[in-house]
């Protein structure tokens, strides 16, 4: 992490002896900006290379979805399963004729850190207040698991179309307009 910051701070040095126009400057920091965003995806990559057991994660935000069925009155039960993808036991809300794993994928954590990287990535100073973002796009992830649940129940039909497309653009959506009001305030 020290060598990425000295080559940082050798890059800004460097960008100050030479010339540059307007538009290289531009494309220079938009170069900075993305590979700043991809150092956020570093946490994702360690814990999957090194099958970290996100279980606690799991079982709380199923628990959070579970609850809010039981408040809406669907028909559910929260069992466990093992993970053909990691090997770890799972959370498993089952309503209707389908199951859903909430498996270490499921957890929201990608969202987090794409808006962490999204907000670290941008030259904006005050990070400290894009914080307050993190519990929302936590959030948003338990309603998902809730909304997934009312469809297995009514819709099982449908589950794979609703994960699979609305919820994956949706959250992408979510977190890019979170960090554009952000960036903006």
């Amino acid at each position: 992490m020290l060598r990425i910051l000295i080559l940082g701070l050798k890059i800004t040095r460097l960008k100050k002896m030479i010339k540059l126009t307007v538009f290289q400057k531009k494309i220079i920091r938009l170069i900075e900006f993305f590979a700043i965003l991809s150092l956020a995806s570093i946490p994702l990559y360690l814990i999957n290379a090194l099958n970290i057991n996100l279980y606690p994660i799991q079982y709380f935000e199923a628990s959070c979805a579970s609850l809010m069925l039981n408040l809406f009155s669907v028909p559910h039960v929260l069992t466990e399963a093992i993970s053909y993808d990691t090997g770890y036991e799972m959370p498993v809300i089952t309503a209707g004729t389908e199951s859903l794993g909430i498996d270490r994928a499921c957890t929201g954590l990608a969202p987090m850190l794409a808006f962490l990287g999204l907000v670290i990535a941008s030259p904006k100073n005050n990070k400290k207040k894009a914080l307050v973002y993190l519990p929302a796009i936590f959030s948003l992830n338990i309603i998902r698991l809730f909304i997934l649940g009312i469809v297995s129940w009514q819709a099982p039909s449908m589950i794979e179309i609703i994960h699979s497309l609305l919820w994956s653009f949706g959250l992408v959506l979510a977190v890019f307009l979170l960090w554009a009001k952000w960036f903006k305030s």
